[in-house]
């Protein structure tokens, strides 16, 4: 006995095979043996009794009014002149959007450009954050000495939440490759 072609048997009896498939199931059950065709019959019967029987429970008789409201709709598109509607007239009609949508479209571009026009031509150069940290109105400055030579300002701004270093006149490090720190003053001092 085929099982995989019984379990075809559902999706038969309820029509939810496509063309080709059903072709396929039809062929292969007539190839099939006796004992197959008589359980695949079995099956579908038994599924379409059973779907009969679940459509009786829920059925319900259609309003009176139904019959007649499809009957006045028929005899109203039947009654409609069918002439036919020449290729100018159906420009005709779609002229009036297809402007509208185009004109549309031409202002979405302008605007567009327009704006992205700006962005390009806007030659302030951006300010660095240091500036806006300067520029700002409670901005705090401290200025220490440096042992070596120079000094250094800190500017804070608690609005900006943030702070900048400036250093002035500091004697500037050199790199010593053969030493272990790494950087060292341009003149070195005698360890303590």
């Amino acid at each position: 006995m085929d099982e995989e072609l019984i379990d075809y048997a559902y999706a038969y009896a309820i029509d939810a095979l496509d063309l080709d498939e059903r072709r396929e199931v039809d062929k292969r059950l007539a190839a099939s043996d006796s004992a197959t065709h008589a359980e695949f019959d079995a099956q579908v019967r038994l599924t379409a009794e059973t779907m009969a029987a679940m459509t009786v429970v829920d059925a319900v008789e259609p309003p009176p009014s139904l019959r007649s409201s499809v009957l006045a709709s028929i005899a109203e598109q039947a009654a409609a002149p069918n002439a036919p509607v020449s290729l100018a007239e159906r420009r005709n009609r779609r002229r009036p959007w297809t402007v509208a949508l185009a004109a549309a479209a031409a202002v979405a571009i302008l605007v567009g450009g327009i704006g992205i026009g700006r962005t390009l031509s806007d030659n302030t150069p951006p300010q660095n954050p240091a500036s806006e940290i300067m520029a700002a109105p409670d901005v705090h400055a401290t200025t220490r000495e440096i042992p070596g030579g120079g000094s250094a300002t800190t500017l804070f701004s608690p609005s900006e939440d943030a702070a900048v270093l400036v250093m002035n006149d500091v004697t500037p490090r050199v790199r010593i490759p053969s030493t272990r720190c790494g950087w060292c003053r341009a003149t070195p001092t005698t360890p303590r």
